[in-house]
């Protein structure tokens, strides 16, 4: 049963939680994968990653000059539920809390929405530009990562401690009446700790779509010294973690 819990979790698609005081009251949803947990809020992505080698590290992902009163969304229901049974205070804990696959932010920047959603156990971001909106605007700014780099395939690597993150080069498409028209496009830095986007012609007058992936694999990479010891698995298929107060505050 111990080592069936963490390989059910890891195989688990990604889905996010409203923020029923689960977590950091400055957020709006909540998403845990295998040794992460993801808060979003207007503009704002922080990652938390889980203590490896009695090390943990976080990486915030800005939307720079993003509106902050942007409305944020859940779409795409989930069968899962997820509760918070947080001390010995019944008060503190949470339960029935709804899962959904998608979340949306509007007009994050003029005639631009960012969406959240997972590819299997993985998390991905769209920026949705309307017709005639300025993907240059788009700049990221990353805090706490040690080193940021554009690697030889394009993708952004993060260095935090001794592990990496990836997002992996932008996918950037439009969708036309002659099907989907890949975009050429890749990261651009923009300073120390800012990226933005780098992308080839297009047609304007239409919506585009700029897709970047997040990719974990290189930081929980299955070397045998992920933290599993909190996870277990009931005989109805039920997961329980443990899940510290640090890993859902930032």
């Amino acid at each position: 049963m111990p080592a069936t819990a963490p390989k059910t979790l890891a195989a688990l698609p990604a889905n996010f939680e409203p923020n029923q005081g689960q977590a950091d009251p400055r957020f709006d949803f909540v998403s845990h994968g295998e040794g992460y947990g993801l808060l979003l809020a207007p503009g704002e992505a922080f990652l938390q990653l889980l203590p490896q080698a009695g090390h943990s590290a976080a990486v915030r992902i800005q939307i720079l000059g993003a509106n902050r009163k942007s409305h944020g969304r859940a779409l795409q229901p989930q069968p899962a539920k997820s509760a918070y049974f947080i001390g010995n205070d019944p008060t503190l804990w949470r339960t029935g809390i709804p899962q959904y696959g998608r979340v949306e932010y509007d007009q994050i920047y003029p005639d631009v929405d960012v969406a959240y959603y997972g590819q299997g156990p993985q998390i991905e971001y769209d920026f949705v530009l309307g017709p005639h909106a300025d993907s240059r605007r788009i700049q990221l700014k990353i805090e706490g990562a040690d080193q940021i780099q554009i690697d030889d395939a394009g993708d952004l690597v993060l260095t935090v401690g001794g592990s990496r993150i990836l997002q992996r080069r932008p996918v950037v498409y439009q969708d036309t009446a002659a099907g989907r028209k890949r975009v050429e496009a890749r990261y651009l830095r923009l300073g120390r700790d800012r990226v933005g986007f780098q992308i080839g012609r297009y047609d304007s007058r239409k919506a585009l779509v700029i897709d970047p992936a997040l990719v974990f694999s290189t930081y929980f990479g299955g070397s045998g010294t992920d933290d599993g010891n909190g996870v277990a698995l009931d005989a109805s298929g039920n997961i329980y973690r443990i899940c510290l107060p640090r890993e859902i505050t930032a």
